[in-house]
């Protein structure tokens, strides 16, 4: 009987589904279904090692969560091929970056980790720092997705030029409906916006 035999035998493939359905993240679902059999007794003594520690930690620390992480996948692939990634797409990926740090920051201060927890705290320190990211994002995006002024001098530049522009026309428009010949002609002197145009 061949390993692929026993695989089929042992259902293996449908204990891989079912641990992907335990996934939090879609890249976890994805590498949990691509996990294979290894003949190699210090592999599998290690990964053995890993999952208890995990056990053991979970069952210690049944709070610890990567609090605001967002399974930012397809926001990573769309940005790796060049592609727009929307306010609200970047709001997610500042949201995963904190999450991460939080993550390390709070698991490497733990009291005694380096004893009990080896595999999970080299996990933990592997996770890559992008506090100068977290710093562009912030400056960049509000908390209701919006881009802020302070995203680029020239994205600030416009919108001032914008609200100038802005504020002057709604100054000619006040006047021309209080002191202007024709504000004793109309019914009301209210100014709307109709398909993207001042009305009077």
């Amino acid at each position: 009987m061949t390993s692929s035999d026993v695989l089929i035998k042992l259902e293996f493939g449908e204990i891989l589904r079912r641990l992907a359905t335990h996934c939090s993240y879609s890249v976890a679902a994805a590498r949990a279904r691509e996990i294979s059999p290894s003949r190699d007794r210090k592999v599998v003594r290690a990964l053995l090692d890993v999952t208890a520690e995990a056990v053991d930690f979970g069952t210690q620390f049944p709070e610890f969560s990567v609090g605001g992480a967002r399974d930012i996948w397809s926001e990573v692939e769309k940005a790796d091929k060049g592609g727009r990634l929307t306010p609200q797409d970047l709001l997610q990926i500042l949201d995963t970056l904190r999450a991460g740090r939080e993550v390390k920051r709070t698991f490497t201060r733990m009291p005694d980790v380096r004893e009990r927890y080896p595999y999970l705290l080299d996990y933990a320190e592997a996770i890559d720092n992008f506090s100068p990211l977290e710093t562009d994002l912030t400056r960049s995006i509000g908390p209701r997705g919006d881009v802020l002024d302070s995203a680029s001098e020239e994205l600030a530049r416009l919108r001032k030029a914008v609200r100038i522009a802005h504020n002057r026309l709604m100054d000619r428009l006040n006047s021309f409906i209080s002191r202007g010949r024709y504000g004793s002609a109309l019914q009301e002197n209210i100014i709307t916006v109709r398909d993207g145009r001042y009305v009077i």
